[in-house]
């Protein structure tokens, strides 16, 4: 099995965070990263990446890996953050590398 039939998709979540609204990043990203925590500790394998902010446009956007954009959805939902748009994402071959899953006894293929 190669490592990019073992690798689990990553997702980018965007999200409208006004200054001044309810929601902050620092929040935001502990939310997120409870949301992925929550929904792992019931079997779905999904991880919370980290988040970036954008002030001047007042979005927010958030990495996860997991099974599918759903997945995602769902774990932003179950903690009353709001999504704008879920997209398939593609990290550079440096973060990739970083968060490449290998399986013990699996060949470390890149392709």
């Amino acid at each position: 099995m190669t490592t990019k039939e073992l690798e689990v998709p990553t997702y980018l979540v965007e999200r409208y965070l006004p200054s001044g609204g309810s929601l902050n990043f620092s929040s935001v990203s502990q939310q997120a990263r409870r949301g992925a925590d929550e929904s792992r500790s019931e079997g779905v394998d999904i991880s919370y990446l980290g988040s970036t902010h954008s002030t001047d446009d007042e979005m927010c956007f958030c990495l996860y890996e997991a099974p599918s954009a759903e997945a995602v959805r769902h774990a932003n939902e179950r903690v009353g953050l709001p999504v704008e748009r879920i997209s398939e994402a593609e990290l550079s071959t440096y973060h990739a590398a970083l968060r490449r899953r290998v399986q013990p006894g699996s060949s470390a293929s890149t392709d």
